[in-house]
């Protein structure tokens, strides 16, 4: 009975929006192109950046979206 009642209190449901201030080309990216955060990153941002895709001029950077939702204010 313990462990279910520990598991329930993890379950949570969260609802959230995102706001963005623009939304620009949908893009295909390969696997292949994906890396690890930029070392340049840092504290929160490293945290919440899954990783980066690598196109032919910018970084298309992944967000973690479960962690960006769990922040406190």
């Amino acid at each position: 009975m313990r462990d279910q009642i520990d598991d329930d209190a993890r379950i949570r449901k969260v609802a959230a929006t995102f706001s963005a201030d623009e939304i620009g080309d949908v893009l295909e990216v390969e696997d292949r192109t994906f890396e690890a955060p930029p070392e340049t990153l840092q504290d929160v941002a490293r945290e919440l950046i899954r990783g980066a895709y690598k196109l032919k001029d910018r970084l298309l950077l992944v967000l973690d979206t479960e962690k960006t939702v769990q922040l406190t204010a």
